[in-house]
This record gives C-alpha cells, structure tokens and sequence, in this order.
C-alpha cells in the first residue's frame, strides 16, 4: 500500500513537471562573447536546467523584427507559463497583452509593468551595488578624476550614476567626477565605438577609473581603459576577466538569481505577483573578487568595503534613489 501510495505521488508530480513550460524572452539573441545583461538569464535558464531536467526555451524580439507585442502574444498562445521578459522594454508591451490572459503570470526583469494583476515586476537596488563600486574607486583614484559611461539615458541607468557617485563622495567628495551617457535610444547599449571614444575623452582629462553601465558599449571602455593602463569597471556579469588587471571589479546585478528564484517559484505553484526589488541584504546586487582583480584590491581595501556593505545592509547609511523622487543630490544631470 505504501509503494502504491509512492508511486502514485511520484506521478502526480511527474505530470505537474511536465505540464510546466515557462518561457524566457529577451531583446536580443544570447552573444557568447559578451556574457553581461542577457547573458546572466541564460546562466540561471542552463542551472534550472540541468538541475530539474526542464526545457526552458529562449524567445527574442530580435527574430520578430523587435515587435515585442507579436512575440509576446505568440509565446502565451503557445502555452507558456510563466513569460519571463529581460528588460525594461518589453513593460509596455506586456501591460497591453496580460489582460487578455488572466491565466498566465508575466514577469519582468528590471520592469515597470502595471495594470493587470498577473503580473511581477522585478527590480535591484542598483544604486547600493553602485554605491559600492563608486566607493572602491574613490579610494583607488590617483588622479581624483573618475569617470561614468552610461548607456541609454533612462531613469534607470541614471539610478547607477547617482549611486555611483554618492559612493565616490562618501570616501572623498572633492573628487571630480565626468559622466556622459552614449544616447536616447537602445542602440546606445550597443555601440562600443561611441564607448571607446566617451572613455578616451575621459582620459584625455585624466580620468583613471571610469565605470560603465552600457551593456555591450562596454566593450570599448574596457578596451580604452586596458589600452591606456587606467581601471574600468564593469557592469551586470563579473566582466573582471575582460581585462586582467584593468578591471577593478564589476558591479553585479543578480538577474540570474531573480530568474531562477522565478523559475523555482512557480514551478512549486508559489509565485506571487508582488513587485520585488534585490539589494544587497536580497543578494540581488553585490561587487565582484576574483582572481582577476584580487591583486587590485589588498584585505585593508576590502575591509572598508565589508565595513561599508554592512552599513548599508543595517540602514546606517543611506543612499538616495534617482528614480524615487527623479533626481539626485550628488549630482545634477541637467547640467
């Protein structure tokens, strides 16, 4: 009778495995060579994965020509659930389709979806990451003039720099801070020309630390930081093994957790719609140490780091959020 029992539970739970298909939909197709913002999903999508033996398919907007509304529609009409979305981007158009079906739940990593009740918005702190980050390179500046490279200039990415820069002015507030974004669009994320450049400008006034928030235009600030011997950051991914010893660390956003806390969630029937946001205390943003930059950063230097991220896990620090009030103290982006 207990074997029966068994087997009948095993089955039932094998026929729930196998009636969960969740789906992840991204912007742009996976590239191998830049493992950053999408390249995270993918790490979290590959552990599920291999773990609980359950096909996640990647969808991109790229293959429809970036008409997320047509993919989206597509995706939930073929039965996926949960539709997990990376990016900003794709909010609008979820907003718009979630409602003709009430049955399924949409997550967006990094969204501002409302409107419906299916759907979870999923956010990171990313001025405490950035606040961090921006505290390490105040205290590794020699010519107290570092630099930020942004991608698109959105709501979003202005939270890292204001982050970024309360963390500079913690340590040292006389230090001179250049920050440029790329553009106004999403192609700003993509342009590792325009990147290099922004980055060889700052250098040219003696920038020696320059973080970026840019996604692939990343690419050429690292390449002009290794170029011309100075420190860059990275940004999302530990970008640290990009250039060796010209990385000073990367601020890491934990989108790979959030999606597979997301995946784990439902796949046991206990994803709930109420919007997340992941600091430091969720373990959704943290600063990267690793064998390529542990020779940049001795144990005095990580030990004010630790000191700081305590501070502000307990609240004893506090650091102001660009989006919450749409500006920030630290800095004046209309300038």
């Amino acid at each position: 009778m207990l074997y029966k029992k068994l087997f009948l539970i095993i089955s039932f739970s094998t026929t729930l495995l196998s009636a969960y298909k969740p789906a992840i939909l991204m912007e742009v197709n996976i590239d191998k060579s830049n493992p950053s913002y999408v390249g995270l999903g993918e790490k979290a999508i590959k552990s599920f994965e291999n773990l609980y033996k359950i096909k996640v398919p990647i969808f991109s907007s790229q293959e429809y020509k970036y008409n997320k509304e047509k993919l989206i529609t597509k995706t939930a009409k073929e039965g996926y659930n949960p539709i997990i979305a990376l990016g900003f981007l794709y909010s609008k158009p979820i907003e718009k389709i979630a409602k003709q079906f009430p049955n399924k739940t949409f997550v967006v990593i990094d969204g501002n979806a409302h409107d419906a009740k299916n759907i979870l918005n999923i956010n990171f702190k990313e001025e405490e990451g950035s606040f961090l980050v921006g505290s390490i390179a105040a205290m590794k500046t020699k010519s107290n003039v570092i630099g930020f490279v942004g991608g698109m200039d959105i709501p979003v990415i202005r939270r890292f720099a204001c982050g970024f820069i309360q963390g500079i002015k913690y340590i040292n507030p006389n230090i001179k801070i250049l920050l440029k974004m790329t553009g106004d669009d999403y192609k700003a994320f993509n342009n590792p020309i325009k990147g290099k450049k922004i980055a060889l400008d700052m250098i040219s006034q003696k920038a020696d630390v320059i973080f970026h928030a840019s996604d692939r235009t990343g690419r050429g600030v690292i390449k002009a930081a290794k170029e011309n011997k100075i420190f860059a950051i990275g940004v999302d991914s530990n970008q640290n093994s990009q250039a060796p010893g010209y990385v000073l660390t990367s601020m890491v956003k934990r989108i790979d957790v959030a999606i597979y806390r997301v995946l784990l969630d439902s796949m046991n029937n206990q994803l709930d719609t109420k919007d997340r946001r992941l600091g430091l205390k969720e373990e959704g943003v943290s600063w990267a140490l690793d064998k390529y930059n542990i020779n940049l950063i001795d144990n005095k230097l990580q030990n004010k780091i630790d000191n700081i991220e305590f501070d502000i896990i307990q609240d004893a620090i506090k650091i102001e959020d660009y989006i919450q009030n749409n500006k920030c103290s630290a800095y004046n982006f209309n300038r």
